[in-house]
């Protein structure tokens, strides 16, 4: 039986960490982009540090960001940027952007996402948790589940983008966490070059 795989993505910070990594500063919004299907089934087939450990098999892939409200310039593009995701299996958890001095900034889409990985992982929904961001504080809900292995049989990984020297920012830095460390290979099979601010 093929161990049962769900992946959590912070989908900001995995988006800015890509572009952080693999590209210059500016340019156009789509860089940085990646299809989380295509990046759960990349995962699912990467090595991992038990070598006995079973087939991996993707059951489910969580989008978690932030909301821009309607009526503002990015909002069209991001639902069809949702429509696009839906189609392929994908499921988008989305929280409002709140108003900060000049800008618009996610408030609470980490809490959403690391209270999800918990109660996957205490309900049974998974056997193999991986969260992609560079965010340590997903830090503690992979140590909840580390805590409890008697009761959970559930494990939490950790993947991020990586481009050395820009790595001194990434959670799974600590010990006794395994992490996928992805690369500009990895960056070109994943990533989405659409431009989802036009209408098709």
């Amino acid at each position: 039986m093929a161990g049962r795989v769900s992946l959590f993505i912070d989908l900001q910070n995995f988006y800015h960490g890509a572009r952080r990594a693999f590209h210059r500063r500016g340019g156009p919004g789509s860089l940085g982009q990646i299809s989380p299907w295509k990046l759960g089934e990349l995962l699912c087939a990467k090595p991992v540090q038990d070598s006995n450990s079973q087939e991996r098999e993707l059951m489910e892939v969580r989008v978690y960001r932030g909301m821009p409200r309607l009526g503002s310039p990015g909002y069209d593009a991001v639902q069809r940027q949702h429509a696009h995701w839906a189609n392929n299996g994908v499921t988008v958890i989305t929280r409002p952007l709140r108003r900060r001095n000049d800008s618009w900034v996610e408030k609470g889409i980490d809490v959403e996402l690391a209270l999800d990985v918990v109660l996957g992982g205490v309900e049974g929904r998974f056997d193999v948790g991986i969260i992609c961001s560079a965010d340590t504080d997903m830090l503690p809900a992979i140590e909840k589940i580390q805590r409890r292995t008697h009761q959970i049989s559930a494990t939490v990984e950790a993947a991020n983008w990586w481009s050395p020297p820009e790595v001194d920012y990434q959670l799974g830095s600590e010990p006794g966490i395994w992490t996928h460390r992805l690369d500009s290979y990895d960056y070109r099979r994943v990533r989405d070059p659409r431009n989802y601010t036009r209408r098709r």
